[in-house]
């Protein structure tokens, strides 16, 4: 290979890793997320991986076996054009990270149940939109018409994202302002899981007193004594405590309360919403959204 050449794969590979890099702190998330070993223990919502949002942006997904296996042989397309009819080394590059990435992300979820949630994959499908890219670039005229046809299809998703009912997204921005109403200075909203709602309040709410914490498998609540703020997934001053009715009844006498979840298995937060409504004089919060489910109950 002539010395042009020879630089201009190393300039390509400097490009494409610079590139990769740009999601380092999911990577740093990660490792902070496993560090914290108390996280292992925490119930999450683990879902199925599914491939083909990657190349066809469907949502909400109706997947199937056929769109999964097709969403299979591009990939393996995609792998195999790094390679054939000769290496590419830019290509040959970023399908080396993505099977690192990918590999590195299964083994964290081996050792921290963190479930399939596509956000812990921004590093290997990083490395994977730089791989279609590439090689949709080498293609010629069928890659220019692949390429088409998959903006097409994420601009329809990106149609249905905003359009089809129920929003993809919770209502946080209503439901923060009905608990400022609700609350005001004199109560406390404890949530489950107690990140997603901090950070909404953080937002919309920032006067809104916080507490929560993170149901589990093993039966202990791990909580965050109120006033909290969610500082990162090191999840400082996370403590567990065995029985939540006890840390409601300390609460309930000195304050208003309201209990929120966005948890969409209900059997998870079951035991956790029992432990409340033993308190008596709890009612049924509208958040305006279905899926935040929420209860009240005045000091006293």
């Amino acid at each position: 290979m002539s010395s042009g050449a020879l630089g201009l794969a190393s300039h390509q590979n400097l490009v494409s890793l610079l590139s990769v890099l740009l999601c380092a702190p999911g990577l740093e998330k990660a490792f902070t997320l496993a560090a914290a070993r108390v996280d292992s223990q925490i119930a999450w919502s683990p879902t199925s991986p599914a491939l083909s949002p990657v190349f066809f942006g469907l949502s909400p997904a109706p997947f199937d076996v056929r769109i999964e296996l097709l969403a299979l042989a591009l990939l393996a397309a995609l792998l195999g054009s790094a390679y054939f009819p000769k290496p590419f080394p830019t290509l040959a590059f970023l399908t080396r990270a993505f099977g690192a990435f990918t590999l590195g992300v299964l083994a964290l979820d081996a050792f921290v149940p963190i479930g399939f949630a596509p956000r812990y994959f921004a590093l290997p499908m990083a490395a994977l939109l730089l791989l279609l890219t590439g090689a949709l670039t080498r293609a010629g005229r069928p890659g220019l018409l692949a390429a088409a046809a998959i903006l097409c299809m994420n601009g329809l998703a990106i149609f249905r994202y905003l359009s089809v009912p129920p929003s993809a997204r919770e209502d946080w921005r209503s439901a923060m302002a009905r608990f400022e109403g609700k609350l005001g200075s004199r109560g406390v909203l404890l949530a489950f899981p107690f990140h997603h709602a901090a950070v909404a309040a953080h937002a919309y709410a920032p006067g809104l007193a916080m507490g929560g914490g993170y149901t589990s498998r093993t039966g202990p609540l791990f909580w965050y004594e109120p006033p909290a703020s969610f500082g990162g997934y090191s999840f400082a001053g996370l403590e567990r405590m065995d029985d939540a009715g006890a840390v409601f009844r300390r609460l309930a006498p000195a304050s208003d309360l309201c209990i929120l979840s966005d948890e969409p298995d209900v059997h998870k937060t079951a035991a956790l919403f029992g432990a409340f409504e033993a308190l008596g004089g709890v009612e049924a919060f509208d958040t305006g959204d279905l899926r935040l489910r929420a209860l009240c109950r005045r000091k006293g």
